[in-house]
C-alpha cells in the first residue's frame, strides 16, 4: 500500500487507486499522515478536519471516520494500520509506504552528501526527492490553521530541495541546463533573489550575458513594483561583476556547495577585490595628471 499527501491525496494498493469519497474521512487520513507514524491528539485531529467551529459531536463523528477508515484498511490488506491510543490515533506505515517520509529521507541524505562535499550524490538524491512532489500538499481539503501551516512548512522544504539541487547542478557545471528550470522557478516564486542570483549566474557562465543582464532588471523591477525596495546587495555586486565581465569561479554564501567540496555559491560569486573603476577613464586620466604634476599648491580633486 501506497500513501501520498504531496500533492492530492493518494491510497493506491496493487490494483490501483482506491477512491475516499466522503471529504471528513478524506481529511483524518491526511491528519493522520502527515504526523505519521506519530500519534496524533483527538484535539488536533478536531482541529485539523473542521476548520472553524467544530460541531458538538465532534469527537463522536471522528470515532464514526475511525470505523470507516479502519475498516477500508483491513479490506485493503488486512492489516491493523490505524490504532487507538489513550487521547489520540496512529497511522501504522512503513517509511517507504508514504511519499512524504521518503521526500524526507531523501532530502536529509541529499543535503547531507552536499555538506560533505560529494555533490554528485547529493545532486542525485536531491531530485529523487523533487520528482516525488506532484502539487502542494492537499490541496482539495479544507483543513484546520495548524495543519494547513504544516502543508506551509512542507512547501519550504520542497523550494529548498529544488534551490539546492540547482546549486548542485550549476557546481557541476550544468549551467546551460538547469537556464529552463531556473526560468520557470522565477516566474513561481519571483520575489526569491536566491533563485534570480542562480539565473543570472547560469546564463552569464552559458556565455549569454545579454540575457544575465535582462533577468536583472526583470528582477529589479519586480522588487521595485511588488516591494517598493532595490535589489539586495547581492544581487546588485552580482550585477557589478557581469558588467565587469568578472570571474564567478568564487562561490556563494548560500547554497555553499563545489564539485571538489570548496564553499560555492551562485549568490556571491565576486572577485576578491575590485580591479577598476568602469566609466570614469577621462576624470582618471585628470586625477593622474594633476598628482604626478609636481605643482607645490596641493590640488583638490572631486570624481562625481
Amino acid at each position: 500500500m501506497r500513501f501520498g499527501i504531496l500533492g492530492t491525496l493518494q491510497l493506491e494498493t496493487t490494483e490501483g487507486l482506491v477512491a475516499i469519497r466522503a471529504m471528513r474521512v478524506r481529511a483524518l487520513l491526511a491528519v493522520l499522515l502527515l504526523s505519521a507514524p506519530q500519534v496524533v491528539s483527538m484535539e488536533r485531529i478536531v482541529g485539523g478536519i473542521w476548520p472553524v467551529r467544530p460541531p458538538r459531536s465532534a469527537v463522536d463523528n471522528v470515532r464514526t471516520y475511525v470505523f470507516q477508515l479502519r475498516s477500508l484498511f483491513e479490506q485493503i490488506d488486512q492489516r491493523d494500520r490505524l490504532r487507538s491510543y489513550p487521547g489520540g490515533y496512529c497511522l501504522a506505515v512503513e517509511p517507504e509506504e508514504v511519499d512524504l517520509l521518503r521526500f524526507q529521507s531523501l532530502a536529509d541524505h541529499g543535503h547531507r552528501a552536499v555538506a560533505m562535499g560529494d555533490v554528485a550524490t547529493g545532486r542525485n538524491l536531491l531530485e529523487k526527492a523533487s520528482t516525488l512532489w506532484r502539487d502542494h500538499p492537499l490541496p482539495e481539503l479544507e483543513l484546520g490553521a495548524v495543519v494547513r501551516a504544516r502543508t506551509t512548512a512542507l512547501d519550504e522544504q520542497y523550494w529548498r530541495v529544488r534551490s539546492d539541487l540547482i546549486a548542485a547542478r550549476l557546481a557541476l557545471g550544468e549551467h546551460a541546463e538547469v537556464v529552463p528550470t531556473l526560468y520557470w522557478l522565477v516566474g513561481e516564486r519571483s520575489l526569491d533573489e536566491a533563485l534570480w542570483a542562480q539565473l543570472v549566474t547560469a546564463l552569464y557562465v552559458s556565455g549569454r550575458t545579454g540575457d544575465a543582464l535582462a533577468a536583472l532588471a526583470t528582477a529589479r523591477r519586480t522588487c521595485q513594483e511588488e516591494l517598493g525596495v532595490d535589489l539586495g546587495p547581492e544581487l546588485r555586486e552580482l550585477q557589478a561583476v557581469v558588467l565587469d565581465g568578472g570571474d564567478l569561479a568564487e562561490a556563494p554564501r548560500r547554497h555553499r556547495v563545489s564539485a571538489g567540496g570548496a564553499a560555492f555559491s551562485a549568490t556571491r560569486a565576486l572577485p576578491a577585490a575590485p580591479r577598476n573603476l568602469v566609466g570614469r577613464h577621462g576624470e582618471l586620466s585628470l586625477v593622474e595628471s594633476l598628482v604626478g604634476s609636481g605643482s607645490a599648491r596641493p590640488n583638490l580633486s572631486v570624481v562625481a
